[in-house]
């Protein structure tokens, strides 16, 4: 939410769809703090993992469901079966046509075969399994190398957890948002943050729990500090959410700003810098207020302005 979010709100503003905040925003806020009341027995438990995976197939069903029930209602009049209607005369639309199967009934024999066999059934499982294949193999290497720099450092594997391995879990997504902003998808470029906290928790750390021997440990270092900063940080997302249906640059900004002050207390943390107690201080007493005004202000300023999703463009 701070890195990836902030870094997609600084190339372009994002919108907020009214849907987002709604039912996800709620949903992520709520599956922040269910996480961290499972977790104050210092272990996701196989009990906890059937918890998550049926909240998460809820989730699904209920986002299909909806999205289905718009599509209804979005549905144009002068369509038939979903697929709108061809108009009588294309006389342009038919020599297209007649050329592309021309051109296709001149294509080399093995070249369709070849492009026949992958879009088909066997085609796409293959490249699935293939996928899935690599994509394990990768998972492997990045958790041992993940492990073996904190044995190398000598700092805990949580640590590395939360910076390391969590950013290059996140940069995928971190393309996908900036892609989606760049490209004026900005309601897609939310949508994707949002929706990946909600699988991360749900279904990631649910298959996680049933997988493992003994559930997950949850150490008590994130139960202090990790779990409650995700809880507070969803918990903040709503006034900026909903100050003008949007995501300002500034606002964005703002964000990264806090992921750098939460990777700086990890990092002093870790190193038992004589900084740690007064950086501590200076964020809680200093930098919470005024972010808390800043908030403020922008929310009581937007009450006045018509948001982005409800009245067409914003100026």
């Amino acid at each position: 939410m701070l890195f990836v979010l902030g870094l997609s709100a600084l190339v372009a503003p994002l919108i907020v769809s009214p849907q987002l905040l709604r039912r996800d925003v709620p949903i992520m806020v709520a599956a922040s703090t269910l996480t961290y009341f499972l977790a104050r027995d210092r272990v996701i438990s196989h009990l906890d993992g059937v918890i998550f995976l049926a909240l998460i197939v809820g989730y699904v069903i209920l986002s299909v469901s909806q999205a289905r029930r718009e599509g209804r209602d979005l549905r144009p009049s002068g369509t038939l079966g979903g697929a709108a209607a061809l108009p009588v005369s294309q006389p342009q639309a038919v020599t297209k046509i007649e050329e592309d199967s021309a051109t296709s009934a001149t294509a080399p024999v093995a070249s369709r075969t070849r492009g026949a066999l992958l879009a088909s059934p066997i085609g796409y499982a293959v490249l699935v399994v293939l996928g899935v294949a690599i994509l394990m193999l990768g998972a492997k290497l990045f958790v041992d190398g993940a492990v073996e720099l904190a044995l190398a450092w000598g700092v805990s594997e949580l640590v590395i957890a939360v910076t390391l391995v969590a950013a290059g879990t996140s940069l995928p997504e971190a393309a996908t948002s900036i892609m989606a902003g760049l490209r004026g998808r900005r309601d897609i470029a939310i949508g994707n943050v949002v929706g990946s906290n909600i699988f991360n928790l749900l279904a990631i750390l649910g298959l996680g729990a049933l997988v493992a021997k003994k559930g997950i440990d949850v150490a008590p270092e994130a139960l202090r500090t990790d779990l409650p900063v995700m809880i507070g940080v969803a918990v903040a997302c709503l006034p900026i959410f909903f100050s003008r249906g949007t995501v300002s640059r500034a606002e964005g900004a703002l964000l990264l700003i806090y992921y750098l002050i939460y990777t700086a207390n990890l990092a002093l943390a870790v190193t038992h810098s004589p900084w740690f107690v007064p950086f501590r201080n200076t964020v809680f007493f200093g930098v919470f207020p005024l972010t808390a005004v800043f908030l403020v202000i922008g929310y009581l300023r937007s009450r006045g302005r018509q948001p982005s999703w409800q009245g067409g463009e914003t100026a």
